[in-house]
């Protein structure tokens, strides 16, 4: 095989790596996507089932978040979104998993995790972030970027992946209907 050949073969594999990451990856927080986060379930909760193991998730929503927006604009508002990223990723195993869910929504996937872990999870990304001297969060309801949590886990609440994601999903509304700054589980 000539030189050039190896070259161009391994820019095609670069290329093809490049592509799936677009796929796989939020451009903003550089954290999974929601698409990578609901393959990666299907996976884990085969596995979970398989070894009879708890498998916890923490929906997590940035409260108040077009009010600081509103406010501070859209460049803060992403790095607090991307901040918000790296907080949840780096306070996690390396066997767990952060995405990014949506706008302003991640979700942690804790395999081997009770419910009482992803709450101990939970509480901890919820008093991290309400303490965080985020630049601005005098402009916020209570003074500070905070979030609400629903934590859900199989085979707890739901059997199947869709399942427990509308549940996590409804958890979160609770937790947010509560008022924010709480944990719904």
């Amino acid at each position: 095989m000539s030189e050039e050949t190896e070259v161009e073969k391994g820019q095609a594999e670069r290329t093809h790596q490049e592509s799936i990451d677009l796929l796989c990856r939020d451009s903003l927080t550089n954290l999974y996507s929601r698409r990578y986060f609901q393959e990666y379930l299907e996976t884990e909760l085969i596995r979970s089932r398989r070894y009879s193991h708890s498998l916890s998730l923490c929906f997590i929503q940035v409260d108040h978040l077009k009010q600081y927006m509103d406010a501070h604009g859209r460049k803060e508002g992403d790095g607090l979104l991307r901040f918000m990223g790296d907080l949840l990723k780096t306070s996690i195993r390396a066997t767990d998993l952060t995405c990014r869910y949506d706008e302003d929504r991640f979700v942690l996937v804790l395999p081997e995790t009770p419910k009482k872990g992803g709450r101990t999870v939970a509480e901890k990304m919820r008093k991290t972030v309400s303490v965080y001297p985020f630049e601005g969060r005098d402009t916020l309801p209570s003074g500070s970027v905070t979030v609400s949590v629903g934590v859900v886990c199989f085979p707890d609440d739901a059997w199947e992946g869709g399942e427990l994601i509308d549940t996590g999903n409804e958890a979160l509304g609770k937790a947010k209907r509560g008022g924010g700054n709480r944990i719904w589980n």
